[in-house]
């Protein structure tokens, strides 16, 4: 008399290793996507460090400037520092970055513009970014008042 021995499956199906090789692909591709959204984030916070670190400057080369300052800097000057600054700007913000004396007035009050495009930060459906979009566009407003001596 022989018996019949029932074989126990020993390992793993292909089928069952296809499933898992499906389940870790979908979790990468979400680890992906909240990588590409933590660099853009990222660079959109630098950008704005950059924007505070130049209007502080603007800042302090107008309280160095003290009487004069409201002159130097305004929008239309062709002043060297003004010119000076502006470069910094771009340089940092890019090409189309603008920044401009808002207000000045008698009493030391400054308001302190910085305009820039940030493309990269604003995070759409599809990964879609256009330079020219107006709501890409960021200002900073910086106010403060000039100390007189």
């Amino acid at each position: 008399m022989t018996l019949l021995a029932f074989k126990h499956q020993q390992g793993t199906s292909l089928l069952e290793i296809l499933v898992a090789v499906v389940i870790l692909s979908v979790g990468l591709l979400g680890v992906a996507g909240l990588q590409l959204t933590s660099l853009q984030s990222g660079y959109s916070a630098y950008q704005r460090s950059q924007a505070t670190w130049l209007a502080n400057d603007l800042a302090d080369r107008m309280q160095a400037q003290s009487l004069t300052a409201c002159t130097v800097y305004d929008d239309g000057s062709s002043d060297t520092k003004r010119t000076e600054w502006n470069t910094l700007l771009t340089d940092l913000l890019g090409a189309d970055a603008e920044g401009f004396v808002g207000v000045c007035d008698s009493d030391g009050n400054v308001t302190i513009f910085v305009e820039w495009t940030d493309a990269r930060g604003n995070i759409k459906a599809g990964g879609e970014t256009d330079a020219g979009d107006q709501e890409n566009r960021q200002i900073f407003e910086f106010r403060t008042r000039l100390g007189r001596s």
